[in-house]
């Protein structure tokens, strides 16, 4: 965690353009505690705030290359090995030298075909002086964020938004195209590059760009269009082979380390993949953090478990005073844009209190495990596409959730989905469906995905993945710490995208490839839980008790600027039967929390919030 920003300017004006870089980085200091670096040229200037991990940074070469670098090179040999086979003639100081030497050091020698052959989260820029332009390029996933817009002929790009308004010096207009969906939770999902302010866009995951006085092209150099499931002789070892990789590349730091464990199968995997002694560093090194919640509705019993096993103690952070919209307004203004996911108080509370009372400042997260391993759920749709209803019926009978209505469920899928699977065979085998430019349905050569790994590629695709990591990054951010998500490794996803069906669930186990990889590792009471830990009652009913004033103000009959983009009277209908019921189907109550969640960023768009939230202070962790 890094803060890069700059500017390019056809106009000369090297004193005024710092200073705008500098406001930049003041705007992002807390991603910065490190200390700033300015690259002040004719044209162009590279700001970098240092958030010191040892991988990342600023770096300029005898030849006026310049790099300003937030992230971390995961194949340093394998970029090394490659240098030296295309002819280049890497030396003693490259082997052992920094990311940020060795990154620019490779860019000078691929180019535009560099982002292709890294590994890792990183987000970067670099001024090339022979091109006299700027490259710009994020990781696969977006881990690491990157904004940029164009005005009056200049150039900006930032890790943040508030990092561009600060350098334009001017607030944004808000672009209504992208919010007028998002109580419903639509974030414009079909123009994914676009943010919530006019002319501000992000550079997309697996995309790099180049600007200079022709303006900003991007382009794509990786997508997750991988070919059809492969069938592994042990594919659960495979998985364990390249998790512990996943694991080993985010342990890489000098700063203090730490891990997040919530009990369920992700962050425990993390964990008992370093408990184990299987990776480079030792739970004596690595010290575990868990949220938990008084009246024992939490998932204390998993963590004890984990606990137990490898012998050490978590340092446990109390959550239960947390309530829907603490913090809201400056999860608000730390945020930039309104967030979609009602659990962001709760995590920043968990985040910011390890970062007050313990000199961690890099997490290791299982965020991303359900959707990269995937639970495999879309099965029941495959088998009945495919014809084999025996084994259909054998598996619906083995959930003890789908047993119960086991013959209606199968006649359902049968009839629903029989007959589109021979279609969508006979389609393939007349050549009338071939379809290259939809990598979800259909692999690169032009055959139908089976159901399952469609759904999985779907999940993955979904621009509102991407955008819940940066709602992650700029949340650690703010409190000082930097997330490292195991899970999010492109080898390791490019390798569950490819696991059929059958190794992901099987006789109602879903996620079973995970189960089977960590065997042995994880304590059987995790292993084998189907559950998953739900915050949902417990906002609603802290809604209810805590913020019922705040609510009605945001529903009232005149609702401001949240009219425009809500559907009011039904708003407040879903208000009124969760105050009389004290319950609310779940789409209907997130409906609720993102109208008060915009409608507060709409009034700090205006610099109006008249309304004190309640900030909560840390409690002493155990």
């Amino acid at each position: 965690m890094s803060g890069v920003c700059g500017i390019l300017t056809p106009a000369s004006d090297r004193s005024t353009l710092s200073c705008q870089v500098q406001a930049g980085l003041d705007a992002m200091a807390h991603r910065g505690p490190d200390g700033f670096s300015l690259y002040p040229g004719d044209t162009v200037v590279l700001g970098h705030g240092l958030f010191d991990t040892g991988c990342n940074g600023m770096h300029i070469d005898r030849d006026g290359y310049v790099l300003s670098f937030d992230g971390r090179l995961d194949n340093r040999d394998a970029l090394l090995a490659a240098l030296r086979d295309s002819g280049a003639s890497p030396d003693f100081e490259w082997r052992h030298c920094h990311d940020k030497v060795l990154l620019l050091a490779a860019y000078r020698h691929f180019g535009d075909g560099l982002p292709a052959l890294l590994r890792g989260d990183f987000a970067f820029a670099i001024w090339d002086p022979s091109r006299a332009g700027l490259f710009l390029c994020r990781d696969h996933f977006g881990v690491k964020p990157l904004f940029w817009r164009q005005a009056a002929g200049a150039f900006h790009f930032a890790s943040e938004i508030k990092g561009l308004q600060a350098m334009a010096q001017a607030p944004f207009d808000v672009r209504e195209q992208t919010i007028a969906g998002f109580v419903d939770g639509d974030r414009g999902g079909h123009r994914p590059e676009l943010t919530a302010f006019e002319g501000v866009y992000r550079l997309l995951p697996g995309h790099h760009g180049w600007a200079d006085r022709n303006g900003f092209k991007v382009t794509r150099y990786w997508s997750l269009n991988p070919g059809l499931p492969v069938r592994r002789r042990d594919a659960a070892a495979d998985f364990r082979t390249l998790f512990r990789q996943a694991v080993d590349r985010r342990l890489r730091t000098t700063r203090p380390l730490g891990a997040l464990l919530s009990g369920g199968l992700d962050s425990s995997s993390i964990v008992s993949v370093i408990g184990s002694g299987q990776a480079d560093r030792k739970l004596g090194d690595v010290p575990v953090f868990s949220l938990v919640f008084d009246g024992g509705v939490d998932e204390s019993e998993y963590i004890a478990a984990v606990e137990d096993r490898f012998g050490f103690h978590a340092h446990r952070v109390d959550g239960s005073g947390i309530s829907a919209f603490d913090d809201c307004d400056a999860i608000v203004a730390e945020q930039d844009q309104p967030i979609l996911g009602p659990n962001m108080a709760t995590l920043r509370y968990f985040i910011r209190t390890i970062s007050q009372q313990s000199d961690v400042r890099i997490l290791l997260d299982g965020n991303g495990g359900d959707e990269v391993v995937s639970y495999g759920n879309s099965i029941f749709q495959e088998l009945a596409e495919s014809g084999r209803w025996l084994r259909l019926w054998r598996e619906l009978g083995a959930s003890e959730d789908l047993r119960p209505e086991r013959g209606k469920r199968f006649w359902r899928l049968v009839r629903r989905w029989g007959l589109r699977g021979w279609r969508r065979r006979a389609g393939w085998l007349l050549k009338r469906k071939r379809r290259v430019d939809d990598p979800v349905r259909y692999a690169p050569d032009g055959r139908p995905r089976p159901t399952e790994q469609a759904a999985h590629l779907s999940k993955l695709s979904a621009p509102l993945f991407a955008h819940a990591l940066e709602a992650l990054d700029h949340n650690a951010a703010a409190a000082g710490v930097e997330i490292r998500m195991p899970f999010m490794d492109v080898d390791l996803v490019s390798f569950c995208v490819t696991v059929p069906a059958s190794e992901k669930w099987a006789n109602g186990v879903s996620r079973l490839i995970l189960r089977k990889a960590m065997a042995g590792l994880l304590p059987p009471a995790v292993a084998t839980r189907l559950d998953k830990f739900d915050f949902t009652d417990r906002i609603r009913s802290s809604m209810l008790a805590r913020h019922g004033e705040l609510v009605e103000r945001s529903l009232q009959a005149d609702a401001g600027e949240l009219a425009r983009f809500a559907d009011m009277d039904g708003l407040r209908a879903s208000w009124r039967t969760l105050r009389q019921e004290g319950t609310l189907e779940g789409a209907k109550f997130q409906q609720i929390w993102r109208a008060v969640v915009l409608g507060r960023w709409l009034e700090h768009q205006r610099g109006l919030m008249p309304y004190a939230f309640h900030q909560h202070l840390p409690e002493a962790a155990e």
